[in-house]
């Protein structure tokens, strides 16, 4: 519709009823993420870290939306957040140079939580393969 002189002329109706139509739109789009609280100026929810991936998928998962878990697993496994993971990690280590003192602190303190994670892992798919066992169970007596 613009790519001449001629055809601008012609089509110059058209053109302004698109524009306004999405002018339209626009605003209606706005005015309905003001109403739900949606929209950066007219949030209602200003507590620290609403905004971000967890915020928004903890609202969710209080409110019962069971697929965001899914999501949310799906986003911390994929290679691509595990790339901008990195790129962050990697420059904030830059930024913080960190001398030998700091490694040291850092790696015991780093084995204490990978040691009780472990352990809590551990614990935790026993608990898993308890109630496997216990759903066969009661699942075999209704059939």
């Amino acid at each position: 519709m613009t790519t001449d002189v001629q055809s601008l002329t012609t089509n110059a109706g058209t053109i302004k009823s698109l524009i306004d139509a999405k002018d339209k739109l626009y605003k209606s789009v706005l005015a309905l993420a003001k109403d739900n609280g949606i929209s950066v100026n007219h949030n209602n929810n200003k507590s620290k870290g609403s905004g971000t991936l967890s915020g928004i998928i903890k609202q969710l998962q209080e409110k019962g939306f069971e697929e965001s878990s899914v999501n949310l697993f799906d986003i911390e496994t994929c290679a691509g957040m595990s790339q901008v993971a990195d790129i962050s990690n990697e420059s904030i280590f830059k930024q913080l140079q960190f001398d030998e003192n700091d490694y040291s602190a850092m790696l015991i303190e780093q084995r204490e939580i990978i040691g009780d994670l472990s352990g809590k892992v551990t614990k935790y798919e026993e608990e898993i393969r308890v109630l496997k066992k216990e759903l066969l169970k009661l699942t075999e007596k209704n059939i």
